[in-house]
């Protein structure tokens, strides 16, 4: 059945139920023709019955109160950051921006090569001790791209004064070289390292590049991708990590903009980086949108 843009008739919605709803719509990625029932549940859930959708779903889906907004202004956001570990960037102007990232969310980098740089500074700062912005954790990288630099990983550890064989030996890399070797390594070993390793830090590099397989048809690449990154956000929550992914620039840059979406709805943190002349500039997607900071080169 062709896809359908997502369009729902509200019946005396108020303003934090539409956002709401718009939440678990893209949690499911389902495009809805109709939404004929829509119902509150006991204990603030949702009780949607589709009358027609692309891929038809059991009759009805019910969602708790944990996939709604507690308070409407952070409905897009993570949990207080003070129940948990989070992690810093190290770079002044991001931390003022994002603050730290909190262990239980996925964070979603994108825009500039320079994501791939921090990607791996935040695999050697996840080994500091917390008091120094750190998780005092091993990371697990798994690289979609073939572009780990463990040449950078050593000079990020002298300059934060850890021993760099100490600090490579600190993170473990698994490469996937087809879209259903990562969708594999996400989905199958990821738990076991990070059950295994007991690692905080989960990187997914260039995640996006491995799905643009021309022998392949572009609804199972889409579909693909958004159980890889549905996985990696229950992930997060699940084993109380800070998961980040990267989507680098590459030529056939038209052909990854429908992918972004798919990771930008489920992410808990979106930032995107973009260069030009002798600096960079962050913009802040989620959980609020518009802020940015600028920086110059080093």
């Amino acid at each position: 059945m062709k896809k359908t843009v997502c369009g729902v008739g509200y019946a005396r919605g108020s303003t934090e139920w539409i956002r709401a709803l718009e939440k678990i719509l893209k949690k499911a990625l389902i495009y809805l023709k109709k939404a004929r029932i829509i119902l509150p549940l006991e204990g603030g859930g949702l009780r949607i019955r589709f009358d027609r959708c692309r891929k038809i779903p059991p009759p009805i889906y019910s969602y708790t109160s944990e996939d709604l907004p507690k308070n409407i202004s952070e409905s897009s956001g993570p949990l207080l950051m003070g129940e948990r570990m989070s992690l810093s960037f190290g770079v002044e102007a991001l931390d003022r921006l994002i603050g730290r990232l909190p262990a239980g969310c996925l964070t979603a980098l994108h825009g500039s090569t320079l994501c791939h740089t921090l990607s791996e500074l935040l695999c050697v700062r996840a080994q500091l001790p917390e008091d120094e912005g750190g998780l005092e954790s091993p990371a697990v990288f798994l690289d979609g791209g073939n572009i780990f630099n463990p040449y950078a990983v050593a000079e990020f550890a002298r300059q934060l004064h850890l021993n760099p064989q100490e600090a490579l030996r600190g993170v473990w890399v698994s490469r996937a070289f087809t879209c259903h070797q990562l969708v594999s390594l996400v989905t199958e070993k990821l738990p076991l390292l990070l059950d295994s390793h007991s690692a905080k830090l989960i990187v997914v590099s260039d995640a996006a590049n491995l799905f643009y397989d021309p022998y392949m048809g572009k609804e199972e690449l889409h579909s693909l991708f958004n159980q890889t990154v549905r996985f990696l956000f229950q992930l997060a929550r699940e084993k109380r990590a800070v998961v980040v992914a990267t989507l680098l620039p590459h030529p056939s840059q038209e052909r990854r903009i429908p992918l972004t979406p798919y990771l930008l709805s489920r992410s808990n943190y979106a930032v995107r980086i973009t260069e030009k002349g002798s600096g960079y500039t962050a913009t802040l997607e989620k959980p609020e949108r518009g802020r940015s900071v600028k920086w110059r080169k080093t």
